[in-house]
């Protein structure tokens, strides 16, 4: 990207977001990238905490999840 970060990764069975735990997962999308990594970790990931509920990311987490397959979601 022009920041010089990377884009997100597939939310699918390609991608890597199935092998982070849901609380991980829900603060990150909640806080942004760099406030949960901390340091001098830089994202371009902002936080969606003013913008949505704590219930809708909950729900829209549900649905990335919902859409890989069942082998993944066992994990």
């Amino acid at each position: 990207m022009p920041t010089g970060g990377l884009r997100a990764p597939p939310h699918d069975a390609s991608g890597h977001t199935w092998n982070h735990s849901d609380d991980l997962l829900f603060r990150y999308t909640k806080h942004g990238g760099a406030a949960v990594v901390g340091g001098d970790f830089q994202s371009d990931m902002p936080g969606f905490g003013d913008a949505l509920t704590d219930e809708e990311i909950w729900a829209v987490l549900a649905f990335i999840e919902s859409e890989w397959p069942a082998d993944i979601r066992e994990r």
